[in-house]
């Protein structure tokens, strides 16, 4: 059996792609397979992956674009590794990152996922700042009731885990998020950790996320994810499981309705998050999304005012 099978989805990825590809292919750990799964990009993206020449590659295009939940889904599928490991195709991988978790894996027998820290980047590849993720399953539990407790390109699963939670689940494909949602369920059934080192580039950008969407149901994917959290903690299952839509459109009504009542109030947040990460290009684009959204808010230009503080202590600091 192969030790690490790694999950590549890729759309429009040409400026970043062979980069990451590299990233994988050049890892200390070598017993591995990357697979990569074009979803029907427009751009070069196939052609830079069909151009690798290394047998650890396994290949599933799509002609159509599919989204990026049912192309993790069939590469899920194709997995024979003994972990299973993740990474988006503008992230890239610190050369010894597999052979870490790994090692934790085989240090700690009972854990069943592990993340680790990450670099945030920009677009060109500048350093932004680094995550600060909860490192034991009790902590990681404790985070996991308000907010993700992963940066999920860092993670590796075992196989075993995998095939008890099963696959990302197809509810969540319009609303974004699956990723949270599949994590979440993923520590309900076995131990977890997070590495303190930084072993994944993670790229920020502004691009198809809850920053530029106007469902209203896109912008509360998160708290849904959550509230299915909260369900099963009480009651062993969740809406979602059993079928229980009447319960599903009751939890989204009144959040749709502040999401209308107050459109700018989930950019405020967002300005506030890639502020404090160190990407005030994307921080300033929210802070204008939310003036747009509701030019008479108040509020919305005390957001731009801490995007703005955050910038300054940031230069102030690079200064000292």
């Amino acid at each position: 059996m192969t030790t690490v099978s790694v999950i590549m989805p890729t759309y429009q990825a040409a400026d970043h792609v062979r980069r990451s590809v590299r990233s994988i292919l050049t890892q200390t750990l070598v017993d591995l397979e990357l697979i990569v799964g074009d979803d029907g990009s427009t751009d070069d993206t196939r052609s830079l992956l069909d151009s690798f020449d290394d047998a650890r590659i396994v290949r599933s295009h799509s002609e159509d674009n599919m989204g990026s939940l049912r192309t993790r889904n069939r590469l899920l599928g194709l997995a024979r590794g003994e972990f299973i490991a993740f990474q988006d195709a503008d992230d890239e991988s610190a050369a010894h990152r597999l052979e870490a978790l790994v090692a934790a894996f085989r240090a700690n027998p009972e854990l069943g996922v592990i993340g680790s820290n990450c670099d945030y980047v920009d677009t060109a590849g500048r350093y932004l700042s680094r995550s600060d993720k909860p490192l034991t399953h009790d902590s990681i539990v404790a985070v996991a009731r308000s907010r993700n407790p992963f940066v999920f390109p860092t993670l590796m699963v075992r196989r075993s885990v995998v095939e008890r939670v099963g696959t990302f689940r197809e509810y969540f494909w319009d609303l974004g998020n699956y990723d949270l949602d599949w994590t979440l369920r993923l520590i309900e059934l076995t131990r977890s950790a997070n590495l303190p080192d930084s072993l994944v580039r993670f790229q920020l950008k502004w691009g198809s996320n809850s920053l530029t969407i106007r469902n209203p149901r896109k912008l509360v994917a998160d708290r849904f994810a959550l509230f299915l959290a909260d369900e099963r903690r009480e009651r062993g299952t969740d809406s979602l499981d059993e079928g229980r839509w009447a319960r599903v459109e009751e939890f989204f009504r009144p959040l749709e309705a502040e999401v209308t009542r107050e459109p700018s109030r989930v950019f405020r947040g967002l300005a506030g998050e890639f502020a404090r990460r160190g990407a005030f290009d994307i921080a300033t684009r929210a802070t204008l999304a939310a003036i747009r959204a509701e030019p008479l808010r108040v509020s919305n230009y005390g957001a731009g005012a801490y995007v703005l503080k955050h910038l300054l202590l940031k230069k102030l600091g690079r200064a000292r």
